[in-house]
């Protein structure tokens, strides 16, 4: 009995038919499926059930909020099993109301209920390992059993942002987030199978000395499988402490004749280097015509003990080169002992440092940040305080004038064992744990988890250092601004819009948002910076650098994808492709059955957008 006061049990159901009439005067009758969703509450802990829901793993939709406010509170979308679907999530004291819709049916609103006690998790129970074969589905629990301070045991549901793909085996220990809380829960994922291992070089062919200490020039290894980048093994000799390994013009152009293409049409060639004993720094010599060739199609992938370097071959002008026949890149691991500014030999630890450089003629280059962005990655082991939500790594760089910055782009390859990143400029680069959260993210549950990831890597900031104010608008300046910076996009623009200056701190990112054709600008040449963007010119802005970055593909027509949405009429014709592939990758779900193309974007959804953009990297 004592239990049963304490649960809570609403069952709603809501049938509903309705006639579709068609253009050509003929009338069918065409039934939506109905849908019946049963509520529990227990404490702060909500659970919905859904029966009826119209089959195919169609998706299901639910959005709660605060009955006086509307603001949104929880909101998810899962495939409808067997014609069911099932919701749990922790809320904090308050009342609610909601409803839960899925193409094809009629939408069923949740009976209002309320939150009057609250309880915190203390822990969880263990989920059992997930076994999967290389390159099959893995199939993650979408629920984990909370254990809560007054003894409590209870199932709340539990999502897997960062869940790795399946191709490379190993053991690999995921990160979930808890529904409604900012509380994580680990699950290892054991990935069975061989790995295709690179056919070894044959010793007994001819070597091509040079001078200097060089190493022999290698020669290339075919690829280990169809489709592989032609892999060129490079022994390197040491030269002080650093391993230098010369590899000739000959040498990649012949990789490159074997390369296939990739679905980007972008042929890659890798060269590895083995580890010397007694290196700390590793230095391959590359052809200045193999980067500055202007084809941003080749791409040379440089692999060392300390890391790995991907080159595009439009990485310099010819006349950055200054008429060297020869560029040699630098990779070693300096340790945070390197770093000059203490805040960041701090916040570094005993994580790795890895110092990049450039030189041409024994001089060095300098890349000026506006050029193409080069692929880095460096094997790291997660600590155990890490190991719970390794989102909030973040590599910070350092320029040649000390200067420090996040790379937003920062991101931890679970299937790798390694942190990766983009940047356009060489120089110092410390990987750093920073946790960020702030006072009123607890109102907004739904978005708590991606403010508190893009806030710790740099990419969005609070309104103040312990505010976020979620439910604000975003103006459009502020929107491009966190656009370019999450995509880490450049480019060497020369003019902006009429109604920006220099001195704006949106220059640079309305300049490169109007230079790759992001932005064209509204009323002839102006941007209405300061204006609140519409979720509609969100989604359009997004879609067109998503599509610059090679992300998504470009969506014609876009009626199917926009079908599921009741309001989609009210969406502009010059916005219909772009939002439908938003729709078709995931990255927009709508506000339950809505898009509400014309409302104002608050920061709350932005960042749930860009969470969702960040993880398309």
């Amino acid at each position: 009995m004592k239990k049963m006061n304490r649960v809570i049990m609403r069952t709603f159901a809501a049938m509903l038919v309705w006639a579709m009439v068609f253009a050509s005067g003929g009338m069918l009758q065409a039934a939506e499926a109905a849908m019946t969703v049963s509520q529990t509450v227990d404490h702060n802990l909500a659970v919905f059930s859904v029966k009826g829901a119209p089959g195919g793993g169609t998706p299901v939709s639910i959005l709660v909020m605060q009955k006086g406010t509307k603001s949104i509170v929880y909101m998810d979308q899962t495939a409808a099993a067997g014609g069911e679907a099932r919701f749990s999530t922790l809320l904090p004291k308050g009342e609610y109301t909601g409803y839960v819709s899925a193409p094809g049916a009629a939408k069923v609103l949740l009976q209002d209920f309320s939150i009057e006690k609250e309880e915190k998790i203390t822990g969880f129970k263990a989920l059992k390992a997930v076994a999967v074969a290389k390159g099959a589905r893995a199939v993650l629990p979408s629920s984990v059993i909370a254990v809560f301070d007054s003894g409590a045991n209870r199932e709340v549901g539990v999502q897997w942002p960062d869940a790795p793909g399946t191709e490379t085996p190993g053991e690999f220990t995921l990160s979930g987030v808890v529904n409604g809380t900012a509380e994580r829960v680990a699950l290892k994922l054991i990935v069975s199978g061989e790995t295709p291992q690179p056919t070894p070089t044959d010793s007994s062919g001819e070597d091509d000395s040079s001078s200097g200490g060089a190493a022999p020039t290698p020669k290339p290894t075919p690829s280990a499988s169809p489709g592989a980048a032609p892999v060129i093994k490079a022994s390197a000799t040491l030269d002080g402490t650093t391993a230098k390994v010369e590899v000739a013009a000959a040498v990649i152009n012949s990789a490159f004749s074997e390369a296939a293409a990739d679905s980007k049409g972008i042929k890659r060639v890798e060269i590895i280097i083995d580890e010397v004993t007694g290196a700390k720094a590793y230095e391959p010599e590359l052809p200045a015509s193999a980067l500055t060739n202007g084809n941003s199609n080749q791409v040379i992938k440089v692999t060392t003990p300390v890391g790995s370097v991907e080159l595009p071959g439009n990485l310099l002008r010819p006349e950055q080169a200054g008429g060297s026949g020869s560029l040699s890149i630098s990779m070693s691991a300096i340790g945070a002992s390197g770093l000059r500014d203490p805040a960041l030999k701090a916040a570094a630890g005993d994580r790795p440092v890895l110092e990049l450089g450039l030189k041409a003629d024994g001089k060095a280059v300098a890349l000026d940040g506006k050029g193409p962005q080069v692929k880095v990655s460096f094997p790291y082991k997660l600590n155990s305080g890490e190991q719970r939500n390794p989102e909030h790594l973040v590599v910070q760089y350092v320029d040649g004038a000390g200067n420090v910055r996040k790379i937003a782009n920062t991101k931890y390859d679970a299937g790798a064992g390694a942190v990766t990143f983009t940047t356009a400029q060489f120089g110092q680069f410390a990987l750093t744990y920073e946790v960020k959260s702030f006072t009123d993210g607890g109102n907004y549950p739904w978005a708590e988890h991606a403010i508190g990831v893009l806030a710790s890597k740099g990419i969005i900031e609070g309104t103040s250092d312990t505010q976020f104010s979620p439910a604000d608008n975003i103006s459009r300046a502020d929107f491009l601004v966190l656009l370019v910076r999450t995509l880490g996009l450049t480019a060497d623009f020369t003019g902006n819009f009429s109604d920006t200056s220099p001195s704006d701190y949106y220059y640079e990112a309305l300049g490169v948002a109007k230079k790759l054709g992001i932005s064209e600008g509204a009323d002839g040449d102006a941007f209405h910076p300061q204006a609140p963007i519409t979720r509609q010119d969100l989604m359009v802005l997004s879609a067109r650098a998503l599509q610059q970055a090679h992300l998504i593909g470009k969506q014609s027509g876009g009626a199917a994808e926009l079908a599921a949405f009741h309001d989609a009429a009210d969406v502009a014709s010059y916005a219909s492709e772009s939002i439908a592939a938003m729709v078709e990758a995931g990255i927009v779900t709508g506000r339950g059955d809505t898009l509400a193309p014309l409302d104002k974007a608050t920061r709350a959804e932005t960042a749930v957008i860009m969470y969702r953009i960040f993880n398309k990297l």
